[in-house]
C-alpha cells in the first residue's frame, strides 16, 4: 500500500508540475497573440506592404544561417537534459558543452552571412546586418537548459518581459516607411539583451567543470543527427518566400504571404505549447522505458490538442474575412484567401509537432522525423515550382498545406506501425465529438456574421459566440477532458 501511495503521489506531483508548466507556456503564447494585435495593424500601415515584403525576403535569408548556426544542437541539449536532470554534475557538463558548440557554430555561420552581406545592394546591407543579430542570439540562447530542467518560470518570465519592451520600443520609435530598419534592430536587439538577462540564474543550477573534461566532439553525432530536419524544415518553410520572390520578384506577394502566415503561426502557438511542455516529461519517461506513461501522455496530448486547434483552424477559415480589414488594412485584401488555405496547417501542424517532437525526437527516432521532413520538402518544393509560377502567393499557400499533411501522414504511420501498444484509435479518440462541434460552430458563425461589422469588436463578439457554441456542444457530448476541467474548477470553487 505505501509503495501504491509512493507511486500515485508521484504521478500527481508530476502532473501538477505538467500543468504549472503550461499555463506559464499558454501564458506566454497568450501574450505572442495579443502582442501581434496590438502592433501588426499599427505595422502593417505605417511601413507598408512592399517595407513588409522587404523585410520577410531578407528574414527569409538569414533563417539559413540561423539554422546552421543551430545546427540540431536545441532540441538535442533539450532532451540530453532531461535524460540527465537526475545528476546534476553530468548536466552541468553537458551545459558547458553545448555552450562552447552553440558559439563555435555561430562563428562559422556569421563568417559566412558575411559574404551575403558583401554581395547586398548598397541599401539593404544595413537591414542585413540588423537580421543577423539574430544569428548571435543562438549563442547566447540557454532556454533550451531550462526546459530539459522543466523550469518554465525563467524563461517565461524573461521572454515577457522583451516582448512587452519591444511592443513599447515599436510604438515610440517606428513612425514611417523609412523606420523598416529600427523596426528590424527592435525586433533582434531587444530579444538578444533578454537572452542575455537569463544568464543570472545559472549558478543555483551549475556546479564547476574543469575545462579539461568539456568535450565537444562526443555530440557532434547526435546533434547532426537532428541537423538534418532542422534544416530541412527551415530551408523547406522559408523556401516559400525566396520562391515567390525569384518567380515573381515583387515583394508585394511576399508582404502578403508573410501576414497571412504570421497570423496562422501566432495561432499555432498556444496548442503546440503543450508538446513544448510535454517533451521534456516524455524524455524523463522513454529514459526510465516506462511505455504506460508514454502512451498515456501521447493519448492526453492528442485529446487536448484536437480540442485546441481544430476550432482554430475552422474558426479563422470563417471569420479571415473580418480580420484582414481592421487588422491589416483593405491593401491586404489578398491575405482572406491566403488565411482560409492557410486555416488547414492549424490542426495537421499541431499533431505533426506533437509526434515529431514530442514523440520521435525523445525517443531518439531522428531517421524517421528526418525522413518525414524530406519527404514535407521535397513535396512543398515541387508543388511551389508548378504553382508559385502561375497563382503567386497562393500556390505556395496550398503546397505548405499538402507539405504539412504529408509530414504528418507519415510519422503517424510510422509510430502505429512501430509501437503496438499505442492505438490510433485511442489517439483521435474524441476526433468526432470536435468536427461536430466544429461544424456546429461554423454554422452559428456564418449565420451571424452578417449582422457584424468587419472590425476589432466585431470579430471579438462572432469569436465568443462561436467559442461558446463550441464549448456548449463539448459539454452536450460529455466530452472527457473539458468535464474533467469543470469538476476541478467546481470542486475548488466549493472548497472557498
Amino acid at each position: 500500500m505505501g509503495l501504491t501511495e509512493n507511486i500515485w503521489k508521484s504521478r500527481m506531483d508530476t502532473d501538477k508540475k505538467i500543468k504549472k508548466n503550461y499555463i506559464y507556456n499558454v501564458t506566454y503564447q497568450i501574450l505572442n497573440l495579443i502582442a501581434p494585435l496590438l502592433t501588426t495593424p499599427y505595422v502593417a500601415r505605417v511601413l507598408g506592404v512592399e517595407q513588409i515584403g522587404r523585410y520577410s525576403y531578407i528574414s527569409s535569408i538569414t533563417t539559413y544561417f540561423i539554422t546552421l548556426a543551430i545546427l540540431g544542437s536545441t532540441p538535442y541539449a533539450q532532451r540530453e537534459i532531461a535524460y540527465l536532470k537526475g545528476d546534476k554534475e553530468k548536466y552541468s557538463q553537458l551545459f558547458w558543452e553545448m555552450v562552447a558548440f552553440r558559439t563555435l557554430t555561430v562563428l562559422v555561420s556569421c563568417l559566412l552571412y558575411g559574404i551575403i552581406i558583401i554581395g547586398a545592394p548598397t541599401e539593404e546591407r544595413m537591414l542585413y546586418i540588423l537580421q543577423g543579430i539574430n544569428i548571435i542570439i543562438v549563442a547566447v540562447d540557454i532556454t533550451w537548459f531550462f526546459q530539459g530542467l522543466e523550469n518554465f518560470k525563467k524563461v517565461i518570465i524573461r521572454n515577457m518581459i522583451v516582448r512587452c519592451a519591444s511592443i513599447v520600443l515599436i510604438f515610440l520609435l517606428v513612425k514611417n516607411e523609412s523606420d523598416l530598419a529600427i523596426y528590424m534592430f527592435i525586433l533582434s536587439g531587444i530579444p538578444l539583451i533578454g537572452q542575455a538577462m537569463i544568464w543570472g540564474y545559472l549558478k543555483e543550477y551549475l556546479v564547476p567543470i574543469p575545462y579539461k573534461k568539456i568535450n565537444v566532439k562526443c555530440h557532434f553525432k547526435g546533434i547532426m543527427a537532428l541537423f538534418i530536419p532542422t534544416i530541412a524544415t527551415a530551408i523547406y518553410r522559408a523556401f516559400d518566400k525566396t520562391m515567390i520572390g525569384l518567380f515573381t520578384d515583387s515583394s508585394i506577394e511576399n508582404g502578403y504571404y508573410e501576414q497571412a502566415d504570421r497570423i496562422v503561426q501566432m495561432c499555432i502557438t498556444v496548442p503546440t505549447a503543450l508538446s513544448t511542455v510535454m517533451s521534456p516529461r516524455m524524455a524523463a519517461s522513454m529514459a526510465k522505458k516506462d511505455t504506460t506513461m508514454v502512451n498515456a501522455y501521447m493519448y492526453k496530448t492528442y485529446e487536448a490538442l484536437l480540442l485546441m486547434a481544430m476550432p482554430l483552424g475552422i474558426g479563422i477559415f470563417c471569420v479571415s474575412d473580418m480580420i484582414v480589414p481592421w487588422f491589416l488594412g483593405e491593401q491586404y485584401y489578398k491575405v482572406i484567401l491566403l488565411l482560409k488555405i492557410f486555416s488547414l496547417i492549424v490542426p495537421i501542424v499541431t499533431l505533426s509537432n506533437a509526434v515529431g517532437v514530442q514523440y520521435l525526437i525523445q525517443a531518439r527516432e531522428e531517421k524517421v522525423y528526418t525522413k518525414s521532413i524530406f519527404l514535407g520538402a521535397g513535396v512543398n518544393f515541387g508543388i511551389n515550382l508548378l504553382m508559385i509560377p502561375r497563382m503567386a502567393s497562393v500556390g505556395a499557400a496550398i503546397a505548405s498545406v499538402i507539405a504539412e499533411f504529408s509530414i504528418l501522414f507519415y510519422q503517424m504511420l510510422y509510430i502505429c506501425k512501430k509501437d503496438r501498444t499505442l492505438k490510433l484509435k485511442q489517439l483521435f479518440n474524441n476526433l468526432w465529438t470536435c468536427i461536430i462541434s466544429c461544424m456546429c460552430m461554423a454554422l452559428i458563425v456564418v449565420l451571424v456574421k452578417p449582422f457584424f461589422q468587419p472590425n476589432f469588436l466585431g470579430t471579438i463578439c462572432v469569436a465568443v459566440i462561436g467559442a461558446c457554441t463550441y464549448g456548449a456542444m463539448l459539454l452536450i457530448f460529455k466530452e472527457p477532458m473539458v468535464c474533467s476541467v469543470l469538476d476541478a474548477i467546481m470542486g475548488k470553487l466549493s472548497r472557498k
